[in-house]
């Protein structure tokens, strides 16, 4: 049986653990469970357990520093490390999975996500086949019924996993109809071409296929096939040849850990995978992330449609490839953007309503596919440029009129436009945006513009240094006012007073 220790400070998500699943029954045994990052690392050293469900953040020790001490002091344990964690730790849990955890688990924990990372952890640590409950499962008794299986020379067995990439909602009768009609045709497909059998396992469908090169051009013409009969999409991830149908299990685990990618099918290149294959290449960090978010913020102010739409599929390219495949990850980052903007939009005055934390997990957690999952995300963000119009129409006639008023009073000081963008109460980065939006130039043109147009009675009127001039209208040296007066008039003061007194 295998041993396995929890750790939260939060003893309702302690009991849950233990009361969500029947561990007895999986082989599994809690052994002990912790409070804080110390006690769990102690335990570790101690029991060395064969798993470790961690929250991501603890007193004493957090996740990550637990790891690093299990690697800093060269501990020689077999433990697969499993994070739990809100969203907002998303970032920090990736990092934590680089240094050797086996896996991540959004609170609240489901049970199947649970199970699911936990049966990958376990087959990457090779503890044991105790999940085989929920795996596909194999003999190499003659009792199990693999008469159907014709005997290939030498060419061994390719094990097929496969998924029908329907939209549709599955609960309908119509679509399982469907379903059922394109996993026969593939069984009889199979048998008829003499290309192999379909096995079916609970809910896995599994192709056992003749070990040759030509595999990969009959997953091909099967798709085709599909297409044009049910006007629906097949996908499949194939695993490596194996001589002995004993052997298929352990090759069918490798197809189930990456069938993950099928969830992005509208990203990929093609909906036939290898088992190790690496689907996205070039993967972006996390600065990437950062900048299409900061690229999606800018539109937004700007009220540019067409360059919300551009950014906003980027960045689903960006979520696809960083998220490699796991649903979850994408899940967050769709998560986070929507936080960081309502964040945003807050601190510039705009009263954007906080999204509950389930409700924002749970539009994307019923999406069946990737695409569904933007679609979802995208409306939901695209109702913060109807926000922002609102909020600038009633926001135009004061805060401009303020502006404006608080310019031409003040235009002689050290004005700033963090200045001035509190005196209307907006954040500066969106009343930079908003002063252009509506004044047709930015802020330091606006007020240099102010400035000139001030300087030319002085300039006509007296005899003042142009030193003094610069000074009277807020500029701290001449060469400041030089450059201003130059770009609007093509002349600098000195030769404008000239020439107009020569006029």
């Amino acid at each position: 049986m295998l041993k396995m220790i929890i750790a939260d400070d939060e003893a309702v998500i302690l009991r849950g653990i233990r009361q969500l699943v029947d561990w007895h029954e999986l082989g599994i045994s809690i052994i002990a469970d912790y409070e804080d990052g110390e006690q769990a690392l102690k335990g570790i050293v101690d029991e060395k357990p064969d798993l470790a469900i961690l929250d991501i953040q603890m007193p004493g020790l957090t996740g990550l520093e637990i790891l690093k001490e299990i690697k800093e002091r060269k501990l020689n344990l077999n433990t697969a490390v499993i994070f739990v964690s809100g969203f907002q730790d998303f970032e920090y849990a990736k990092q934590a999975i680089q240094f050797g955890a086996k896996g991540y688990i959004l609170k609240p924990i489901l049970r199947e996500e649970l199970l699911n990372t936990i049966g990958e952890a376990i087959v990457d640590n090779s503890i044991s086949n105790a999940f085989s409950k929920y795996k596909i499962k194999y003999s190499s008794s003659p009792k199990t019924n693999h008469s159907g299986v014709p005997t290939w020379d030498g060419s061994g067995y390719v094990p097929v996993y496969c998924q029908i990439l329907s939209e549709a909602d599955y609960d309908d009768p119509v679509v399982r109809l469907c379903h059922f009609s394109i996993y026969a045709f593939l069984e009889t497909y199979l048998k008829d071409n003499h290309l192999g059998i379909i096995l079916v396992e609970g809910d896995y469908k599994i192709a056992i296929l003749k070990g040759s090169v030509y595999a990969i051009d009959a997953l091909r013409q099967i798709q085709d096939q599909v297409k044009e009969r049910f006007q629906q999409e097949i996908g499949f991830v194939m695993g490596h040849a194996v001589q002995q149908m004993s052997e298929i299990q352990i090759e069918f685990q490798k197809c189930l850990k990456a069938n993950r990618y099928l969830y992005f099918k509208d990203f990929l290149i093609s909906t036939i995978i290898s088992s190790d294959q690496v689907v996205f290449k070039q993967k972006p960090t996390i600065e990437d992330v950062k900048r299409s978010k900061q690229r999606l913020l800018d539109h937004l102010l700007e009220n540019n449609l067409e360059a919300i739409d551009k950014e906003l599929y980027h960045y689903a390219g960006v979520v696809c490839r960083i998220s490699d495949g796991y649903k979850e990850y994408a899940l967050l980052y769709y998560c986070s953007l929507i936080r960081d903007v309502v964040r945003d939009l807050k601190e510039m005055g705009v009263e954007a309503e906080e999204p509950d934390t389930m409700t924002l997990m749970e539009i994307g957690r019923t999406c069946v596919s990737f695409v569904r999952m933007k679609e979802k995300y995208e409306t939901y963000f695209l109702g913060f440029n109807d926000l922002l119009n609102q909020f600038s129409k009633g926001a135009r006639n004061h805060g401009i009129s303020t502006a404006i008023a608080y310019i031409d009073q003040h235009y002689m000081e050290d004005l700033s436009l963090k200045k001035l963008a509190a005196v209307v109460h907006m954040n500066p980065y969106y009343f930079s945006n908003f002063f252009k939006k509506h004044m047709g130039i930015n802020f330091k043109s606006y007020l240099n513009q102010i400035r000139i147009e001030r300087s030319i009675p002085l300039l006509l009127t007296t005899d003042k240094k142009i030193g003094v001039i610069a000074n009277e209208i807020g500029y701290q040296d001449v060469r400041s006012f030089n450059e201003a007066f130059n770009k609007a008039h093509q002349c600098t003061p000195l030769q404008y007073r000239k020439k107009i007194q020569r006029k």
